[in-house]
């Protein structure tokens, strides 16, 4: 054991300064905390360091508490989670085809991410979001991603719903149901759902984020629940660990327990992965049941493997930490005897051993790729003999572990890549593996540049009645560039009529005569918002 712990130590131990955020820790084995440390600083200004006891934002991890209160109020027979959304939400429009309870709360309902949408309308991430600015929103989506049920798209859109329609069956705020049916019972002291911004949180670790090279304050405006919200302890989540093995909320049976942890099946009888508000998964040949968050300068991770009566809880405030990432590290040196072994290259580990590349290879991988289903584009480029992924203004490093397979160093997200070679001489692919759900494969494209003539062509002013925002399009030092609200964005050319804006997709469609009619953005979790020519 104390073998283990010194190795869990050095694993933090880039975190554990006394100048820098990190997180708080905890493990949990057999219904005991056997470790728990807090590394880093929990404020930068007063050199508070962060503990066990630090009170976190833990983003998405709160979605969990969300879709077991909606699960407690089935219980009492209040509602049912096959019920139409619009029965509780007639704000959401008809679009033809039922939004039920259950798709908000395993992410199938097709609905647009609604934080999304208010950055698309122009809005900064740190601005204040209400309940009122999300509801009023969604109100006006004329489109769905997809119809219910197809398949699973990760939305804020469900589970902030969800807080809607839990206050309007219970009467009761998330906050104030959430304290009194599962906090309070199970004596989470430190654990609240916060929907006033402006309320001060005892013992808060503040959330950073690095920018230009400094630590800056990164801590959420949001109002809006259920999607996030929470803030918390691992001491405190330790008693809601416990909880799925000896139920004390509700009627405290085993049928809300498997209930919260069930699965169902897509439209095409295809199996889910996501519960109520957790992923169960298959970690290396053991099941896995958990959830992670990040926002603003917060990452936070909640992994439970249940076979093993074995958690990992991390918390983190430094928004350059992939607590994910850590908490999996942690999971792998406690069960190495039971997970299973990839063998080289396929082994992807903190201490796999990088391998040199040489530059023609590199070259050839270098590029941009594209993935229609999801949406998403890869910038891939080569700088001093080495693989950078470019997103936004940040350059992050690809680190070889064979000619095929890369992990991404340093970022906010885990991933691995692994690059395919066509056959017949078709485009390389890329498949990313980003953990959560299946791989995304994209392609090579060729980028086509176009003049500086046909670029000015498009500039204008643009307008979307879904998003009641105005976007304009103009030249600014030979590149096309696109003003959202408070965004200025310049944009990179793809291919004829497609560009990528930060972390969108741009598209112009033209009219019959070959004039740009209106630009639509896309998103992973936002399709076809359109602005139309004014």
């Amino acid at each position: 054991m104390e073998e283990k712990i010194k190795q869990v130590d050095v694993l933090f131990t880039p975190w554990d300064t006394t100048h820098t955020p990190g997180c708080s820790l905890a493990i949990i084995q057999d219904g005991s905390i056997i470790y728990k440390n807090g590394y880093g600083l929990a404020n930068l200004e007063h050199r508070i360091p962060n503990k066990p006891e630090s009170v976190f934002y833990i983003a998405s991890t709160s979605k969990q508490f969300a879709a077991a209160s909606v699960a407690l109020l089935q219980e009492k027979g209040l509602m049912s989670v096959e019920d139409d959304v619009r029965k509780y939400v007639p704000e959401i429009p008809d679009y033809g085809k039922a939004i039920k309870i259950i798709n908000l709360i395993n992410h199938s309902s097709g609905l647009r991410d609604f934080l999304e949408l208010h950055f698309l309308s122009g809005k900064l991430s740190d601005e204040l979001v209400t309940d009122e600015d999300a509801l009023d929103i969604l109100s006006r989506q004329k489109e769905l991603n997809f119809y219910p049920g197809e398949r699973f798209l990760y939305s804020n859109s469900g589970y902030f719903l969800l807080s809607v329609i839990i206050k309007r069956t219970s009467g009761k705020t998330l906050r104030q149901f959430a304290q009194e049916e599962i906090f309070t019972p199970l004596g989470m002291k430190h654990t609240h759902f916060h929907d006033d911004h402006t309320e001060p949180v005892l013992n808060r670790s503040t959330g950073y984020s690095s920018k230009n090279g400094h630590f800056v304050i990164d801590v959420p405006n949001l109002e809006t629940v259920g999607s996030g919200g929470i803030y918390s302890t691992v001491e405190d989540l330790y008693f809601w660990n416990e909880n799925f093995y000896h139920n004390q909320i509700g009627k405290a049976d085993d049928a809300f327990l498997e209930e919260l942890q069930s699965t169902r099946h897509f439209n095409n009888g295809e199996p889910m992965d996501y519960a109520y508000g957790l992923f169960v998964q298959d970690y290396k040949g053991q099941k896995m049941v958990g959830h992670s968050g990040g926002y603003g300068g917060y990452s936070a991770e909640f992994i439970r493997f249940p076979e093993k009566k074995f958690t990992v809880l991390c918390l983190s405030n430094n928004g350059s930490l992939s607590a994910p990432k850590l908490a999996r590290q942690v999971a792998d040196i406690f069960l190495d005897e039971f997970l299973e072994k990839k063998s080289a290259p396929e082994k992807i580990e903190g201490k796999a051993t990088a391998v040199e590349i040489s530059k023609a290879e590199l070259e050839e991988k270098s590029g941009m790729y594209y993935s229609p289903a999801s949406e998403r584009v890869l910038q891939l480029q080569l700088e001093g003999g080495q693989l950078f992924m470019k997103l936004s203004d940040q350059n992050y490093l690809l680190e070889a572990l064979s000619d095929q397979l890369f992990i991404l160093k340093n970022a906010p997200i885990d991933a691995d890549f692994r690059f395919e070679k066509s056959q017949q001489n078709g485009p390389m692919k890329v498949y990313v593996d980003m953990k959560r759900t299946e791989p995304d494969v994209l392609e090579k494209m060729e980028v086509v540049a176009p003049t500086e003539q046909e670029l000015g062509a498009l500039a204008g002013q643009y307008f979307s009645e879904e998003l009641n925002a105005a976007a304009k399009l103009w030249m600014e030092d030979g590149q096309l560039t696109l003003k959202l609200g408070r965004h200025k964005i310049s944009l990179v050319p793809a291919r004829r009529d497609m560009f990528i804006a930060g972390h969108n997709n741009l598209y112009i469609v033209r009219d019959a005569d070959g004039h740009p009619e209106r630009l639509i953005l896309c998103s992973e979790r936002v399709r076809n918002i359109s602005f139309l020519k004014m």
